[in-house]
């Protein structure tokens, strides 16, 4: 029904695909946040797609209109499906981008100076003859050089073109009629260096500087271990490693270099979680019904989750220090972050056998329900897939937890003999890897429809 909000989130595999249909006014507002997946086939994002342009109306030209697209941070699983080709038909009045995507920002210059590094690292990490290290970086190299990127940046084509943050003038996100229509992005905040990197970027610029005094580059150690491997096998002789400094013995060397290898590598996942972390996240606000698109992001748990000037923090702790009062109130739609992830959702960790602050987060925005009562009619979904790469994804503690905030519950039948597995019968949310039709067959999507609240 046309007068109801419509969620779809569709099943790209491990990656987020989301369209949200929403009536304003007498007419209706077509939205897609994300479309990229990891591992998957891109059928189903062409699949996802051809979908979509069913459900948007036609335009004069004979295209698809959509009103408002979302890119909620530059990882493959999230942009990968963001080409030319694949949207040819479909016309696109707004884009919106997380703010850190702006390559001319000037409070990112700290995080895109560690994005930088950690490519540089990972292509040569890439290159390590140790299969298990050559293949993680391989891997992390293509989440993050999403081809998707280039394409929203060059030449995506789009009637306005925004790169978003917490602090955007609402009348710069106008996009609905209705004045009880709204939708707000409560992350990433537009000072993203300050907010998300903190004393990472003073630690990044001492670690190149430590680098170049020992005369190599980030993954140091693995350059010597590869020249190793090719003399090895008949090629070439090995590279020397660079002569110790006067003042520092041969033993003391050895030691920093293997030491810059691994940070090097933590300075690595570092911009991972820094990308998460500068996800855009949406609430959605429609007569009455709170709807909550979190992206990919994370909650850290040191200082007891509070927000720290001048740390890196997480985007939940920051959002818990800035909007206080929206993540106070229970929401009736929670996409799950990051794919189910055990550090996305702030749920009921524990430090001493107490439960831990940042938890409240969760118990506002999905209560549990009284003793012997049901869940009320909140819904969550995990748009996800299990892979041997991501063994907490999706977390099945909190799976089963979600499970008893949820009205949109599912007993799935799945064995117990690997641990990212929920046990059998244990109610958890819908997902996208584990919903099927009735003749078992996957399901191409999840839909979830919303009355207004009179």
């Amino acid at each position: 029904m046309d007068d109801r909000l419509l969620v779809r989130v569709y099943n790209v595999g491990l990656g987020d695909c989301i369209y949200v249909r929403v009536p304003d006014a007498g007419g209706t507002k077509h939205l897609l946040i994300d479309c990229g997946n990891k591992y998957g086939s891109e059928e189903r994002l062409r699949a996802a797609i051809a979908d979509l342009e069913t459900r948007l109306p036609e335009t004069p030209a004979g295209k698809r209109r959509l009103d408002l697209l979302v890119a909620t941070h530059a990882h493959e699983d999230h942009v990968r499906g963001f080409s030319t080709e694949l949207f040819a038909n479909v016309e696109i009045a707004r884009l919106w981008l997380s703010a850190a995507m702006d390559p001319a920002h000037p409070q990112a210059e700290g995080a895109r100076a560690l994005r930088a590094f950690a490519l540089q690292a990972l292509a040569r990490l890439a290159l390590s003859p140790r299969p298990a290290l050559a293949g993680w970086a391989a891997s992390m190299l293509a989440l993050s050089k999403a081809e998707g990127m280039e394409a929203l940046l060059d030449h995506f084509p789009a009637g306005e073109r925004r790169f978003v943050h917490a602090d955007t003038p609402p009348e710069e996100l106008t996009l609905f009629e209705d004045p009880q229509v709204r939708l707000r992005v409560l992350a990433p905040m537009r000072d993203i260096d300050r907010y998300y990197l903190g004393e990472t970027a003073t630690a990044l610029a001492d670690f190149q500087s430590l680098t170049a005094a020992a005369g190599g580059t980030a993954a140091a150690g693995e350059d010597e271990a590869a020249g190793e491997d090719e003399a090895a096998a008949g090629g070439s002789e090995p590279a020397a490693a660079p002569p110790a400094p006067a003042n520092v013995s041969p033993e003391d060397f050895a030691l920093l270099r293997t030491s810059l290898t691994d940070n090097a590598l933590a300075f690595v996942l570092e911009a991972g979680h820094l990308v998460n972390n500068t996800s855009v996240v949406l609430l959605l606000e429609w007569h009455g019904r709170r709807l909550l698109f979190t992206g990919d992001a994370e909650v850290k748990t040191a200082f007891k989750g509070e927000y720290r000037e001048g740390r890196s923090n997480g985007s939940w702790n920051v959002m818990r220090q800035v909007f206080p009062e929206e993540l106070s109130r229970p929401v009736d739609f929670l996409k799950v972050g990051h794919h189910g992830s055990h550090n996305a959702t702030p749920w009921a960790l524990t430090r001493g056998g107490a439960e831990h602050p940042v938890s409240a987060i969760l118990d506002h925005l999905l209560p549990r329900p009284a003793e012997g009562e049901p869940p009320p009619a909140r819904y969550a979904v995990v748009s996800t897939e299990r892979t041997s790469g991501y063994p907490t994804i999706p977390d099945p503690a909190l799976m089963a937890e979600l499970g008893g905030r949820t009205a949109n519950v599912r007993g799935y039948n799945e064995p117990t003999d690997k641990q990212h597995f929920v046990p059998a019968g244990v109610s958890q949310p819908q997902r996208t890897d584990l919903e099927q039709t009735a003749g078992g067959e996957r399901v191409p999507w999840i839909d979830v429809e919303l009355e207004a609240v009179t």
